[in-house]
């Protein structure tokens, strides 16, 4: 089952570097075009929330996976915790936020919660193998072909 992350948009765009601009529309420019474009929620529906009234934006704003809300009178804090809330699965929505309060509440109703970081992390792709532990034959095997190579004496 995907997961549905919900993003604490001005918390992101204020956190990290990576997101400022020279007004809050280039913030959130930047950090809608980042999720866009890198796609860090993976294959994953994710929802960013800001705070206020939808001003100019060059985006299309809910194509999908990527939905853009602006809140009007409730913070983006609250509309994060009422979107899980009314969630079917509650398990499978990951609110993104370094606010405390909204990761402690996220909690409480069931979702999960993950630092702004910790999100923006690179994802590593591929399962990675444990190393094998190989058995004494198998490491006389592997000698045997070695000096038979040349590579060892």
């Amino acid at each position: 089952m995907a997961l549905h992350y919900l993003l604490d948009g001005y918390n992101i765009t204020n956190r990290m570097d990576l997101f400022q601009g020279t007004s809050l529309q280039k913030s959130r420019e930047k950090l809608i075009r980042y999720i866009r474009i890198k796609k860090p929620q993976g294959r994953n529906q994710v929802t960013i929330v800001f705070d206020g009234k939808k001003d100019v934006i060059d985006y299309p704003m809910n194509a999908s996976p990527v939905q853009i809300v602006f809140t009007h009178n409730i913070s983006a804090d609250e509309h994060i915790i009422r979107l899980i809330e009314k969630s079917d699965n509650p398990k499978l929505v990951v609110a993104v936020s370094d606010d405390r309060e909204i990761q402690e509440r996220a909690r409480l109703a069931g979702a999960q919660a993950v630092w702004v970081k910790d999100f923006f992390k690179p994802k590593r792709k591929g399962k990675i193998e444990k190393d094998k532990e190989l058995s004494f034959d198998e490491l006389q095997e592997i000698e045997k072909e070695l000096i038979k190579r040349g590579k060892i004496i």
